[in-house]
């Protein structure tokens, strides 16, 4: 697939990005040409004040997607977030995701299916070396839990060595 994104700094602590994911697919492999993905469009906002980024997106996913018999997306997310540096090297965060519209052909209205609390939460950690970056979370995924009919907890864990 091919993907676009930008980042205009506003000023010196605020920044908008936008990004647009899917814009065109395609496949070198055979089994894979009739195979589509969503379109992703996200408009972003983050903004420092000291020590403490605020961060606000919001993300559309479109179209078909699938095999032979092509499914459709409409699903529009919200997202927040606060991350605050404590001294040079840590980095705390919390962030919240809300489903404005979650539907599909295969499933109709998604939101109406995803358990209490219908939102996703994440916490997470991140250690700032000078050759590497370490991020932890914690996460409620809105998504998994309507597939499992439970409240879904997931994890990941992210290493980046820097060049």
């Amino acid at each position: 697939t091919i993907d676009l994104g930008a980042i205009y700094r506003v000023s010196s602590t605020t920044r908008l990005g936008v990004m647009f994911k899917n814009m065109v697919g395609f496949s070198f492999k055979d089994q894979y040409n009739g195979f589509t993905v969503p379109k992703y469009a996200t408009l972003a906002l983050a903004h420092r004040i000291g020590p403490t980024m605020l961060t606000l997106d919001s993300e559309y996913i479109f179209g078909q997607f699938g095999g032979y018999e092509k499914q459709s997306a409409d699903i529009w997310f919200l997202r927040g977030g606060i991350e605050h540096r404590f001294k040079r090297h840590i980095l705390l965060r919390t962030g919240l995701i809300y489903p404005v519209i979650a539907k599909s052909s295969a499933n109709d209205d998604l939101k109406k299916e995803i358990p209490d609390p219908g939102i996703g939460a994440s916490l997470g950690v991140g250690l700032v070396l000078k050759r590497f970056d370490i991020d932890l979370s914690l996460y409620g995924d809105p998504a998994r839990s309507y597939i499992e009919q439970s409240t879904y907890l997931g994890a990941t864990a992210t290493l980046i060595y820097k060049f």
